[in-house]
């Protein structure tokens, strides 16, 4: 799977960060501060609005970490 800027999905969809922040409930600065990777790591409660604002799995719009296998035995 493909991983995509949040600004780039956002920007495929014709939205401004505004627009952005309506649709998902989250704050506007939040969206900038993503956008400009001030927050890198966003809350998956955040995480998961936007993406679903945008129609995608928050995967396809953030990294998420793998957890090693070694570290699950």
């Amino acid at each position: 799977m493909k991983v995509v800027p949040l600004k780039t999905a956002r920007t495929l969809k014709g939205w401004t960060q505004v627009e952005l922040a309506r649709r998902s409930g989250v704050s506007q600065r939040t969206v900038t501060d993503i956008e400009r990777g001030i927050i890198l790591n966003p809350t998956w409660e955040t995480a998961n609005r936007l993406a679903s604002a945008l129609g995608v799995e928050p995967q396809q719009i953030f990294v998420v970490p793998q957890i090693p296998e070694e570290a699950t035995r």
